[in-house]
């Protein structure tokens, strides 16, 4: 046991140092209000990345959905589908031609290859265009030359929906082939 005079003189030197100094509270305190304004900045980043994917996702459900296409007398009906901006078709077959399934998908349009049945030549290029979009050579559908002499068929599959079939090679497809 320690005697009374001992605890006097141990009261008498006084308290321990601080363990923290004015310095480490200043820094504490920056680097908590350095936090909050971080987590905020965060937040509004997911907010404004949320509204510019969401609105433009929500706006185009309401253009119509996706195109009918016609069916087909050597096979099944190529089956449209709807995949966020995009629309889709699956592959068919033609006579002696086979149309690929969708291999480039814009928000007004989905292409496919063409190929001989049989063979992995591609021989024209088939675009399909949503309702009320006017592929680049106007909305006039029949047969007609490119600029280059290739052969190029255009025709409305529904309602203001236009389709059209471009050979790749001039002299690959005659007419009545691409029609």
């Amino acid at each position: 046991m320690t005697s009374l005079p001992d605890l006097l003189n141990e009261a008498k030197t006084g308290a321990p140092p601080p363990r923290y100094g004015v310095e480490d509270v200043v820094a504490a305190g920056r680097r908590r209000r350095r936090r909050r304004n971080s987590e905020w900045a965060i937040v509004a980043a997911a907010v404004i990345l949320a509204v510019v994917i969401g609105v433009p996702q929500i706006l185009t459900r309401w253009d119509g959905g996706p195109p009918v296409l016609p069916a087909v007398p050597d096979g099944p009906a190529p089956s449209p589908s709807v995949s966020g901006l995009a629309f889709s078709f699956h592959g068919y077959r033609s006579g002696a031609y086979q149309i690929s399934d969708a291999v480039w998908l814009y928000p007004d349009r989905t292409g496919a290859r063409v190929y001989r049945a049989g063979t992995e030549d591609s021989v024209g290029g088939l675009e399909v265009y949503r309702p009320g979009v006017v592929p680049p050579g106007g909305a006039q559908t029949g047969y007609r030359k490119g600029t280059t002499g290739e052969g190029i068929l255009t025709w409305t599959y529904a309602d203001g929906a236009y389709a059209v079939l471009s050979e790749s090679i001039k002299g690959t497809m005659t007419e009545d082939d691409m029609r």
